[in-house]
């Protein structure tokens, strides 16, 4: 220890024991009032901190939502234009659909027309062409026959539940063609 602390340290020890009892009490509170004051000076500091932190934070935050804001409007904005473009490409395709729709009418009318003239036997009026269109009605002229049979094949095949794919296959004709006889089938 050092000179002056062993001097003061003999003092109290020379003096009377209640002396002795109030000076340590007295120490005693004055170390207990420093840690208390110094610990009251770090929450003070703390809290002033906290309070600039706080204070930080809420910039923070009241940047944050003006970027939350700017960013929710880039994406609108995306997904406005994602919608213009879909909506640009579904007109497209609309407009493809609807002239591949009046190719194919255009076609089916064709032949129509080329079966109604393949089906017209020559010399004969009108008639004739009433019993070609009534193949599925089993009143056949002699000159409709070999179509009527395979008119016939096709109805049967069909309503067996066969698709338009299978009855080509089995009757080896193309799609399109059965396809073309189902849709001209009267019911």
């Amino acid at each position: 220890m050092n000179q002056p602390a062993m001097e003061a340290a003999s003092v109290i020890l020379a003096t009377p024991p209640s002396l002795q009892t109030m000076a340590m009490v007295v120490g005693l509170l004055l170390i207990i009032g420093l840690v208390l004051w110094n610990t009251q000076k770090k929450r003070r500091a703390a809290e002033k901190r906290g309070g600039r932190e706080l204070a930080r934070e809420t910039v923070r935050g009241v940047a944050g939502q003006g970027a939350l804001k700017d960013d929710m409007q880039r994406l609108l904005a995306e997904l406005l234009e994602t919608t213009r473009d879909i909506e640009a490409q579904l007109e497209t395709k609309f407009r493809k659909l609807d002239v591949l729709v009046g190719e194919a009418d255009e076609k089916i009318a064709e032949l129509k027309h080329m079966l109604d003239a393949a089906e017209k036997p020559k010399g004969k009026k009108p008639a004739a062409r009433k019993s070609a269109r009534t193949i599925g009605k089993q009143d056949h002229s002699a000159d409709d026959a070999p179509v009527a049979i395979e008119h016939e094949s096709v109805y049967r095949l069909a309503d067996e539940g066969l698709d338009s794919r299978q009855i080509a296959v089995e009757l080896d004709k193309s799609v399109g063609e059965i396809e073309l006889i189902l849709a001209l089938r009267k019911k």
